[in-house]
């Protein structure tokens, strides 16, 4: 048969280069990011920069300085006839401007940016202490006078070139700042275009590789045809014996497939009833730890009593668990012997009482044979299963009735609870693997006991009958035949 001609090497040259193709054009887009991020940054900076109008500040700053300072020489000039009198007005309204241009300056990011020089720190300095001795004065009774005048006179002139000098430094520093951010759009501007063109090539060039793998493809395609021919034919000599091995691997997978979801539905179910007692024993054995010095011989007695209940149940688990593995390999043992049927009984009730103490168990016998032919294992394991149905489905200090009766060549056993009940419609199906009632939802179970009672009953030749109301109760009867020991034999 003609197979197509397909490169298996790892590193062929075609997969280096799509390689390394991919690498780049990621870098790309990582670049891209990159890029865009940084632009962002800039043109934030940028805004940020003109919003503040930097060069604005300062030229206000000393523009404000000179008003007030030209104000205050026209209030010195006309002294004699202000003696003792508030400045007017207009100058205290100057004087405000003055002191809010100085307190802009001095935060944010002017100080930031201007803290490296050394006359914006010498002349904040002065301008700060005379906004503070200004201050001062003007703080008394008298407001604004002819005193702060003279002192705003004196220190006004002894600042003036240092604010010249200021303004002057930060048209500098702004040009210079503003220069500096144009370099950097001019440098981002060459990266984003050497990016994009990169890009560009690499999609071209994955643009070329693909119409090679057009090419390719088709080629292949053709080959491929003929191969097809080739193994239509085969199938078709083959067809009878692959439908014949289908048809058997098609019933081995539905046989597999049932044995697979009874087996996930058991360890799922069985799963669950052990977890419960499990958790249980360890909750009481947690608080019996915890409270040991505060308990009564009563409340441990009580404790000890749950526990022990508990592991009865984690046992009945376990046994009902082998003997159901055991019956669905078919290797159920049934070893009849004489037995006691009623002694067999009332063991088992005795010890369901000894494990179960919110449940009052009533049980009568009649009429029953002293001995006849029976497996007490299997009999025993009946009882377990119907009386623990019993208690697990019926409410708290609730009475459980078990009658065994002899009469007519049978023994006829019933066990009768006041429990949740079984819809009538659901009877038919009690008895099935796996199988539960709608009305036990939220009871723990594993739908295996019923389906071994039932099983276990049959090998003894017998029957189980089932009658029961929703809300009401549910007895289950099971019908045994009594064979003599003389009978042995016959049986």
């Amino acid at each position: 048969m003609l197979r197509p001609p397909i490169d298996r090497r790892l590193f062929s040259p075609l997969n280096i280069t799509l390689a390394v193709m991919l690498v780049g054009l990621i870098g790309c887009i990582v670049t891209s990011g990159l890029l865009f991020e940084k632009r962002k940054h800039m043109v934030e900076s940028i805004t940020a920069s003109g919003s503040e109008n930097f060069t604005w500040a300062f030229n206000q700053l000393r523009v404000e300085f000179y008003r007030l300072q030209a104000l205050s020489e026209g209030v010195d000039d006309r002294r004699d006839s202000l003696a003792g009198k508030e400045w007017e007005p207009a100058l205290r309204k100057r004087y405000e401007i003055f002191v809010s241009r100085v307190n802009t300056v001095d935060i944010g990011s002017y100080r930031g940016i201007m803290m490296a020089e050394k006359v914006y720190v010498s002349s904040m300095s002065s301008l700060t202490a005379l906004v503070r001795q200004m201050d001062e004065v003007l703080g008394g009774p008298n407001g604004f006078n002819i005193d702060a005048v003279e002192i705003y006179l004196r220190r006004s002139r002894e600042i003036a070139p240092e604010i010249d000098e200021l303004t002057a430094k930060a048209v500098e520093v702004d040009s210079r700042r503003l220069g500096s951010m144009r370099d950097l759009l001019v440098t981002q501007e060459h990266f984003e275009r050497i990016n994009l063109i990169f890009q560009l090539i690499i999609l071209i060039a994955f643009a070329a590789l693909a119409f090679y793998g057009l090419y390719r493809q088709e080629r292949q395609k053709r080959h491929l045809v003929k191969v097809a021919t080739e193994l239509r034919q085969a199938r078709i000599r083959f067809e009878r014996e692959e439908e014949a091995k289908l048809e058997a691997l098609q019933r081995a997978l539905v046989e597999e497939q049932r044995n697979s979801q009874m087996q996930r539905r058991f360890v799922s179910m069985a799963s669950h009833e052990f977890r419960t007692p499990l958790a249980i024993i360890d909750s009481t054995a947690q608080r019996m730890l915890r409270k040991l010095d505060r308990m009564t011989p009563e409340d441990i007695t009580d404790r000890v009593n749950r526990i022990r209940q508990t592991v009865g149940r984690m046992g009945e688990l376990i046994e009902t668990m082998l003997e159901a593995g055991r019956s669905q390999e078919g290797r159920t043992e049934f070893n009849p012997s004489q037995i006691d049927v009623g002694a067999v009984i009332r063991h088992t009730v005795k010890r369901q009482r000894d494990i179960t103490r919110d449940h009052i168990i009533v049980d009568e016998y009649e009429a029953l044979p002293a001995l006849c032919q029976g497996d007490a294992r299997l009999l025993d394991h009946i009882m377990v299963n119907l009386l623990a149905n019993a208690v697990k489905y019926s409410p708290k200090d609730s009475e459980i009735f078990v009658r065994a009766v002899g009469e007519n060549g049978e023994i006829r056993i019933s066990v009768t609870d006041n429990g949740v009940g079984i819809p009538a419609d659901e009877i038919k199906h009690i008895g099935e693997t796996f199988f539960r009632a709608s009305t036990s939802a939220g009871i723990p179970g594993t739908g295996v006991g019923l389906n071994l009672v039932k099983k276990f009953v049959a090998l003894h030749g017998g029957s189980l009958e089932i009658n029961s109301r929703v809300g009401i109760g549910t007895t289950f009867t099971v019908r045994l035949p009594i064979v003599a020991a003389g009978d042995a034999a016959a049986a």
